[in-house]
């Protein structure tokens, strides 16, 4: 701490503050820093950050249920793949993906597990 504070005043930061409270910046900086409550800020931060992850996945999902609800109504007046896509104005790939999966459960469309295995199926595949 002691070559911090001398650092600062050769380099002319807070220097006259410095020159007249050296002794008592050093001992403040030393005794004044708490281990514990800064492991308890930096905790709280990271839970407020992965609250806020959290919370975004959570909302990703839930326009991604959406979209498998639509698209599995559309599956059940008869509608086909690209005619979906074309109406839901998406990526026909991604609606195909969500077909081929809706197809394991049909008629009655779970669209919670149908959601849930496509989403796991592109984590997969993002975590390898």
């Amino acid at each position: 701490m002691k070559e911090a504070v001398d650092e600062c005043i050769k380099e002319g930061i807070l220097a006259d503050f410095l020159k007249r409270n050296k002794s008592e910046v050093e001992k403040v900086s030393i005794y004044e820093f708490d281990q514990q409550e800064y492991e308890k800020m930096v905790r709280e931060e990271s839970k407020a950050e992965g609250r806020a992850e959290g919370k975004e996945e959570g909302r990703k999902e839930g326009q991604f249920r959406v979209l498998v609800e639509k698209t599995c109504k559309k599956l059940q007046k008869g509608k086909t793949a690209d005619r979906i896509a074309d109406e839901l104005e998406e990526d026909e790939s991604f609606i195909r993906e969500i077909c081929k999966e809706a197809e394991k459960y049909a008629p009655d469309y779970d669209y919670g597990k149908i959601t849930q295995m496509i989403v796991n199926k592109r984590q997969e595949v993002t975590a390898v």
